[in-house]
């Protein structure tokens, strides 16, 4: 009887070795089945564990989707994810596609300081205007909009016809370009691919604005011309040819400190300016004049200015003066008035 169970028990044991090798050789099977014997189905709800990363294949090896069971990074199109989510290939595009009406939207949030941030990037439903926006959503409002123009709108969502307008309501509006490393930062305007102005600044505290081509630097106030340089240099006020270095038309008035000076004086200008006279006279004498000599002569000889009066008339006269030459005026009866007016330094 003893003998009867033992090789009933052998015969037991062997019989489920052979059912576990089958179920092990069916599993195997299974797993590694062509696509196109894997049946539609539908996995139950509920974890999933694998002891290793995950892969998802193709028949010919190629990748589709890959999770890492160390790091956790997820690969779409590649096996070495070295992001959470990582996009392989080719061309790799990842695209959000909204079916209905409304708006996709990828949105980033992040703590700043103890307090949450959101910001998103989404575009408006087609039927509204179809921009692309940026938005702050904890504060609600659109920072950056690009309407389908390709205008950009910076703190306003209306850019209107303009490629970039800028609004700030909280104060004024500014703009920084900046560059903490190069010598020089400008902005460069060009027309038909070609440069024909810039605004330049550079780390030696210089300003400038004009032209890099053959072409003039106008001024406009009020939408009229005021000024104009030329590419040779000359500067036009009132006109747009002038030729001399500077040439005005109108009328000028140019202002310096008035020094007082003697009649019958030698003095040597500083810089360029204006004598200016007004002579005395002899109320008994028919008669005065008042002469300006101005070279570079000490005294000077070259007479510049001269006026001459009878009777209880006055003279006067209005005498220019080069940087360095030297200059007096003589009025016949002495006295007067003489003053000097420097212009510049």
């Amino acid at each position: 009887m003893d003998k009867k169970r033992e090789i009933a028990v052998g015969f037991i044991i062997g019989i489920a070795i052979l059912m576990l090798i089958a179920l092990s050789s069916f599993v195997y099977a299974i797993v590694s089945h062509p696509a196109s014997q894997v049946m539609a189905g539908t996995f139950g709800i509920g974890d999933f564990t694998f002891n290793g990363s995950l892969g998802i294949r193709n028949s010919v090896g190629g990748i589709f989707l890959y999770a890492n069971a160390t790091s956790g990074n997820v690969g779409i199109g590649t096996d070495n994810p070295t992001a959470l989510l990582q996009l392989g290939g080719a061309s790799p595009e990842l695209r959000l596609q909204d079916t209905g009406a409304g708006s996709p939207k990828l949105s980033l949030y992040a703590l700043y300081g103890s307090e949450p941030r959101n910001w998103s990037m989404y575009v408006s439903p087609g039927a509204s205007d179809g921009y692309f926006r940026i938005k702050d959503v904890t504060a609600g409002t659109d920072r950056l909009v690009i309407d389908t123009s390709g205008n950009v709108g910076i703190g306003t969502t209306s850019p209107g016809n303009w490629r970039l307008a800028l609004k700030r309501t909280d104060s004024v509006n500014q703009v920084l370009i900046m560059d903490s490393n190069a010598p020089q930062t400008q902005i460069v305007f060009q027309t038909s691919g070609a440069d024909v102005a810039n605004i330049f600044a550079s780390s030696s505290n210089e300003f400038m604005l004009g032209t890099t081509a053959a072409g003039p630097t106008i001024f406009r106030s009020n939408g009229i011309e005021r000024a104009r340089f030329l590419s040779s240099g000359n500067l036009g006020i009132n006109t747009t040819s002038p030729g001399a270095t500077l040439e005005v038309k109108g009328t000028m008035k140019i202002f310096g400190a008035w020094e007082s000076k003697s009649n019958n004086v030698v003095y040597q200008a500083p810089t360029d300016g204006f004598v200016v006279d007004y002579g005395g006279y002899s109320p008994s004498n028919s008669g005065g004049s008042a002469t300006g000599y101005t070279d570079g002569s000490n005294p000077p000889i070259t007479i510049r200015a001269f006026s001459s009066v009878f009777y209880s008339s006055v003279p006067a006269i209005t005498m220019p003066v080069r940087k360095g030459d030297y200059w007096k005026v003589v009025n016949s009866h002495g006295g007067g008035a003489v003053w000097w007016i420097p212009l510049g330094t």
